[in-house]
């Protein structure tokens, strides 16, 4: 799993961090059992309220993704939940690298040595989850939202039907060209 490269790392700050770092986990009852803390709770798959609830009650959400061609098709829509519950991201530069703005709306990591330095951070200046949880909420409020997405999708939608003749005779010339290719 992506994590497995970073659980040194993570148990590290968790003994040094002691009763100060708790962790909520969901699902993963892997990375539950790889983890050497005795403050941890464990949260079997459940419905997304509950997950949202959850989340809310965090100050920190760890997002760590391998760099596989997999990965980085996903969305960011991990941050975005996030966001609206004001919970600071710490993610990995793998699809959360264009969204959260490091130190402003989360924390950013490449590899272990960077998710160590970020945590640190953390564990010495605790409020600064918070601001940033606060920033994120701010730019899902203003940036995200899909009340401000609606009009450009449908204007998007529109331009397709206009030009579908056009995309059509384009799509017609590339499926023509790969079967002679192929032949």
């Amino acid at each position: 799993s992506c994590w497995q490269p970073l659980m040194e790392v993570i148990n590290t700050v968790a003994r040094m961090a002691g009763p100060r770092l708790k962790f909520q986990i969901v699902h993963d009852r892997l990375f539950f059992d790889a983890l050497d803390t005795p403050h941890k709770s464990f949260t079997p798959t459940c419905d997304y309220e509950t997950y949202l609830h959850l989340l809310g009650s965090s100050e920190i959400c760890f997002m760590p993704l391998s760099d596989t061609t997999f990965n980085r098709a996903k969305s960011d829509l991990k941050f975005i939940e996030c966001g609206a519950c004001r919970v600071a991201a710490v993610a990995s530069t793998v699809v959360y690298g264009d969204s959260v703005e490091h130190g402003r709306t989360g924390m950013l990591f490449r590899d272990p040595r960077q998710l160590y330095d970020v945590l640190l951070r953390l564990l010495a200046a605790p409020e600064l989850a918070r601001a940033m949880g606060d920033s994120a909420r701010h730019y899902v409020e203003t940036e995200r939202m899909l009340a401000y997405q609606v009009a450009p999708r449908i204007a998007w939608y529109r331009s397709l039907w206009q030009r579908r003749a056009e995309l059509t005779a384009a799509l017609d010339a590339r499926m023509a060209a790969a079967m002679s290719a192929a032949a």
